[in-house]
């Protein structure tokens, strides 16, 4: 199975990027493609694309431990799925009471 290791650097306090990260609802608020998301259960949420083409998939929620990790799983219909895991990057901060540097790994496999 093909990965890949990636690491974006956000300039935002830790508690502010995981509002964002940690909560697959609110994923369309940062990724352009999303059109939308739903709930479907605690573990569970729907994500469809806008534009052209209109798509959806689920992703669930595998592993979540807040401002630390959240690993998922997901399925497109037809055409497959995989699996993400992101977590802080190693001396990323939030910072407290400012705009610190927070760095989020990714590993995608």
């Amino acid at each position: 199975m093909a990965s890949s290791d990636r690491t974006t650097t956000v300039k935002a306090p830790l508690t502010a990027v995981w509002a964002l990260v940690g909560d697959p609802v609110r994923w369309p608020e940062f990724q352009p493609a999303l059109a939308r998301a739903e709930r479907v259960d605690e573990q569970r949420v729907r994500l469809f694309g806008g534009g052209s083409r209109s798509y959806s998939y689920t992703v669930r929620v595998t592993d979540l431990v807040p401002e630390s990790r959240i690993a998922w799983t997901y399925d497109i219909a037809g055409k497959g799925g995989g699996s993400d895991d992101r977590r802080p990057a190693p001396g990323g901060t939030g910072g407290r009471g400012g705009a610190g540097r927070c760095g989020w790994g990714s590993r995608c496999g």
